[in-house]
C-alpha cells in the first residue's frame, strides 16, 4: 500500500506567531535590570551605580557566571571592567536584587563614555548572555548610559 499524503495546515497568522514569541520569550530565565541609579559627585572621580536586577522567566540561570559593568570610550576601547558582586542561581522569578558598584572617570570629561552590562562565560572569557532589555546592544553586551560631553 502506498504511503498516504495528508496535507498539513499550519495557522501562520500574526495572532499565532505572537504567541509563539511570548512563550519562547518565556521559557528558561531572564535577566534584566529594572533600574539603575548612579550618584555623580563633582568633587570625586567615583560614580556609583546601584542596579535593581530581575529575572521574568520561568526559571534561574543554573550557574553563577560572572556579571561586569563595562567602561568604553567615545572609539569603543574598554576603559574599565568592573566585577558585579551578584549570584545569578540566587535571583529567582520575581524576585529582584540590587547591586552597588562604582566606576572611577573624571567627569565631567572631553571625552564621551558609555557604560555596558554584560555576563560572561567563564570559559571564553566573554559575554555570552543576551539580557532581556529594550536598549542598544553591542554584541550581548547591553548598553546602560552613555556619558556626554557638557
Amino acid at each position: 500500500m502506498p504511503p498516504i499524503s495528508v496535507p498539513v495546515s499550519h495557522d501562520t497568522s500574526d495572532l499565532f506567531q505572537e504567541g509563539t514569541k511570548k512563550v519562547l520569550e518565556a521559557i528558561g530565565y531572564r535577566i534584566g535590570i529594572k533600574e539603575m541609579e548612579m550618584d555623580i559627585s563633582r568633587f570625586s572621580d567615583k560614580i556609583k551605580i546601584k542596579l535593581l536586577w530581575e529575572n521574568t522567566g520561568l526559571a534561574p540561570m543554573y550557574w553563577d557566571w560572572p556579571a561586569y559593568l563595562y567602561l568604553e570610550n567615545s572609539s569603543g576601547e574598554l576603559i574599565d571592567k568592573i566585577m558585579i558582586d551578584i549570584k545569578l542561581s540566587k535571583l529567582l522569578p520575581g524576585i529582584e536584587k540590587k547591586t552597588k558598584n562604582e566606576i572611577h572617570l573624571e567627569y565631567p570629561s572631553e571625552e564621551n563614555y558609555s557604560i555596558y552590562i554584560g555576563i560572561e562565560d567563564p570559559e571564553r572569557n566573554e559575554p555570552a548572555v543576551y539580557f532581556a532589555m529594550d536598549t542598544e546592544r553591542k554584541g550581548t553586551l547591553s548598553l546602560l548610559h552613555v556619558f556626554t560631553e557638557d
